[in-house]
C-alpha cells in the first residue's frame, strides 16, 4: 500500500482549502498512493488553538456537498481518503476523521473516542 500525506497551507476560506485538497487527491492518484491522509481540520483554520471562539459555522454533515465531493473524488481516482473536519452529529460536533475507502462512496467517521472502542 502507498500512503500519502498531505500538510497544506490553509487558504482562509474552506472552499479554497477543498480546491487545494482535491487536488491532492488528484496528485497523490497520479503517484499510484492507495490512501491520502489529510491534517486536521484542514478545511478551516487551526481553531482549537481560539478560546471561546464560536465555530460552529464551521460544522459539516455526512451528507454535505464537501464530503461529498471528497466521496466523488476517491471514486474518480481510485483512492481512499481520510480528511478531518469539525463534524456535526446530532446536538454535537467535534473534529472528526472520514475515512471514506475506494470503491465504496459512504464515508464512516472516526472520533476521538471511537479508539477506546474500537481497541486500537
Amino acid at each position: 500500500m502507498k500512503i500519502a500525506m498531505y500538510q497544506m497551507y490553509n487558504e482562509g476560506s474552506i472552499h479554497d482549502n477543498l480546491k487545494k485538497s482535491l487536488s491532492a487527491i488528484e496528485e497523490a492518484a497520479n503517484h499510484q498512493a492507495d490512501l491520502i491522509l489529510f491534517p486536521e481540520v484542514c478545511l478551516t483554520e487551526f481553531f482549537p488553538q481560539y478560546k471561546d471562539k464560536d465555530v460552529t459555522h464551521y460544522a459539516l454533515t455526512l451528507d454535505s456537498l464537501i464530503v461529498k465531493a471528497y466521496c466523488q473524488a476517491a471514486k474518480e481516482y481510485h483512492i481512499s481518503v481520510v480528511p478531518n473536519i469539525y463534524l456535526r452529529e446530532d446536538a454535537a460536533c467535534y473534529d472528526a476523521s472520514l475515512f471514506i475507502k475506494f470503491p465504496t462512496e459512504n464515508p464512516r467517521a472516526f472520533r476521538p473516542w471511537d479508539e477506546c472502542r474500537l481497541g486500537i
